[in-house]
């Protein structure tokens, strides 16, 4: 049966849960070298810091921003906040045995973080928005972690790969929930994404940026070259042809 005009299916999603991929996981198992485990430090860390920050976006997003919003972009919210606090469940895990921190002292660090949303203020400043921002960002940490999967075999447990691409596909996922509630509920046109794309390539390229712990806008030239990032922006204002 066809779906009525501008009437979305349920968000797309896999259930799966961290602690139960991993509970047999034990840090005498991973064996990354010290080379390897300062290599993938900064990104490694810094993903576990943005799906931690999931909590503050949608805190922010959802009770804070004065916005209504239709039930079909609440309901792909729904989803995606539940796979980003599996995903910072997940991550704190490997984060925990692989720089021999405990897990409840990066809870600690990490919630000392304030969030600041006012440098990205105009990014989020409607549903529309929210949308496309978000199918970018969700797009960049689903090709992100897929092209993490290399340095997750050399850590050890065979567990960390299944649960990379199980990441990554989630996020791909997101990318396209988010994608259909912009397009389907808010017709968005090409002309109007290649606008937003644009200007979060030059904020996300300016060297001056910095992160606030606000999930969004995490991407650095350290971890991603400008031409990664412009092919995600492109990727994503093309779904919009012909609207």
């Amino acid at each position: 049966m066809n779906t009525p005009p501008n009437r979305l299916q349920p968000p797309r999603v896999v259930k799966w849960s961290s602690d139960e991929l991993l509970c047999n996981v034990r840090r005498e198992h991973v064996v990354a070298t010290p080379e390897l485990k300062e290599k993938v430090r900064h990104d490694l860390w810094g993903d576990m810091c943005a799906e931690h920050d999931a909590e503050n976006l949608w805190d922010h997003i959802c009770n804070k921003s004065g916005l209504t919003y239709s039930k079909e972009f609440l309901a792909a919210m729904h989803e995606w906040r539940i796979d980003e606090q599996n995903h910072y469940i997940g991550l704190r895990q490997i984060c925990s045995y692989m720089y021999e921190v405990g897990q409840d002292e990066i809870d600690h660090q990490l919630d000392q973080r304030k969030p600041d949303f006012g440098p990205i203020s105009h990014f989020i400043s409607d549903e529309f928005k929210i949308c496309v921002v978000l199918a970018y960002d969700e797009l960049v940490s689903a090709r992100g972690y897929k092209m993490f999967v290399e340095e997750f075999k050399q850590f050890g447990p065979k567990e960390y790969v299944t649960w990379v691409l199980n990441a990554s596909r989630d996020e791909a996922l997101h990318y396209q929930n988010f994608l259909d509630v912009a397009k389907v509920v808010h017709h968005g046109t090409r002309a109007a994404v290649d606008e937003i794309m644009r200007d979060i390539v030059l904020y996300e390229t300016n060297p001056e940026m910095t992160y606030n712990a606000t999930f969004l806008m995490d991407h650095t030239e350290e971890t991603f070259e400008r031409s990664f990032l412009v092919d995600c922006a492109t990727t994503v204002a093309a779904n919009f042809s012909g609207l």
